[in-house]
């Protein structure tokens, strides 16, 4: 276990102890780094893992403030009316319209401070996957920093709209799936990466192709976690086989 999940865990540990309440700030980084007696660089690491996770949020020039006592995809179901695989899917089809163009969008003109906050949520995706910290179970976190590059408010909104339906037993269920596999999450780690270099580098039609095969996985890790009717199955498939173009991203 690395110095920066250690220290995460005693953090998470205070956090869902109370000790450090929802709203309040933490320490800065130094003053982390002398507490733990470790470097500045392993107290960042420790804290992109936790908003990465969604138990912090930080922003520049305001610290570091706690915003749940819970990981992201580990707090009390709640039922967001998707009840069926049919639902489930309707919702994966439409982000597959919507959230591409979105991400193509910022990364055209993409807005700097969210960048930093998509560079620091990898960051943490990329410390939990190294020492296989899943309680998070999700990626929502970072999709929603990669669509707040795109400066069209009503464009992230609707992105965001969609994400928010991503909630209920099933979705559970699915997530569940794809992160307990090995190989799974270290896949949608490169496809974040090769989004957040797309829309960096303000190449918008990568950004929204590589956006666009990293639903498809979701889609199709979502047909192999659910009992299908025979409808589904096809519409799964047509959905799969859209003829977008394909590239592998390292």
């Amino acid at each position: 276990m690395s110095v920066a999940t250690q220290i995460a865990n005693q953090l998470v540990s205070a956090i869902r102890a109370g000790e450090l309440a929802v709203g309040e700030r933490l320490p800065s980084e130094s003053e982390l780094a002398a507490q733990f007696g470790v470097s500045r660089a392993s107290v960042r690491e420790a804290l992109s893992s936790l908003q990465f996770s969604g138990y912090v949020e930080t922003a520049r020039g305001s610290g570091t403030v706690v915003i749940s006592t819970t990981a992201i995809g580990q707090s009390p179901i709640v039922d967001a009316g998707i009840r069926r695989p049919s639902d489930l899917i309707d919702v994966i089809e439409a982000r597959l319209l919507v959230e591409p163009e979105v991400i193509r969008q910022g990364a055209m003109d993409p807005l700097p401070a969210t960048l930093r906050s998509a560079e620091r949520m990898l960051e943490g995706m990329q410390v939990s996957l190294a020492d296989e910290r899943h309680d998070h179970s999700s990626d929502l976190g970072l999709h929603r920093a990669l669509i707040r590059a795109c400066r069209n408010s009503v464009l992230v909104e609707t992105a965001d709209r969609l994400i928010s339906q991503t909630e209920g037993r099933l979705w559970r269920e699915v997530r569940d799936h794809a992160w307990a596999e090995t190989e799974l999450p270290k896949l949608w780690l490169t496809h974040h990466i090769a989004m957040a270099d797309a829309v960096m580098n303000r190449d918008p039609e990568t950004a929204a192709e590589v956006s666009r095969e990293h639903l498809k996985s979701v889609l199709a890790n979502a047909g192999q976690s659910m009992r299908l009717t025979k409808p589904d199955q096809r519409r799964i498939e047509a959905l799969l086989a859209d003829p977008s173009p394909r590239r592998e991203f390292n």
